[in-house]
């Protein structure tokens, strides 16, 4: 990062890059699904007649969620490490033990509690096509992403090269 850095561009179009980036892989990701399930409903209609791609868009508007604030996180892991290796490192084992609260926690009594902490508790895609998309969960992914997101771009202009 320090190389990149040497150039003459201020760290916030630096960030700002990267965080274009992470946008757009959560916007892209999530439409690319999307557009594959248009395309197999659409190749199946004499068989399910009446299905249609637009019942999946919430579905997809939340993984999109999920993915920005997972990309607020790996910035703000990235912003904090001199090299990216440690940063990829730090943020995949915290999305990793995040997944695992949620996918563990159901099952056992002393993680339940602390299932909340987990950005996957607030992703329910099965939800969203049933028509229960949660006003709260989408706060509470979008204020994880937006916190993260804002805290990298303090802890970026306050660092020290």
């Amino acid at each position: 990062m320090d190389l990149v850095l040497a150039r003459p561009v201020t760290r916030r179009h630096y960030l700002l890059a990267a965080l274009l980036l992470v946008l757009t892989g959560a916007i892209v990701l999530p439409a690319a699904i999307l557009a594959g399930v248009a395309a197999g409903l659409a190749s199946v209609a004499s068989v399910a007649p009446g299905q249609s791609w637009v019942a999946y868009a919430p579905a997809a508007l939340v993984q999109t969620l999920l993915l920005a604030a997972v990309g607020g996180i790996c910035l703000l892991a990235a912003v904090g490490a001199r090299r990216r290796g440690p940063a990829a490192g730090k943020a995949v084992a915290l999305i990793l033990v995040l997944y695992w609260l949620d996918f563990v926690g159901p099952f056992w009594d002393l993680l339940a509690k602390a299932r909340w902490v987990s950005l996957f508790a607030y992703f329910d895609p099965a939800g969203a096509v049933r028509g229960d998309l949660s006003p709260l969960y989408v706060a509470i992914l979008l204020g994880v992403f937006a916190v993260t997101t804002g805290a990298a771009f303090v802890e970026f202009e306050r660092q020290d090269l």
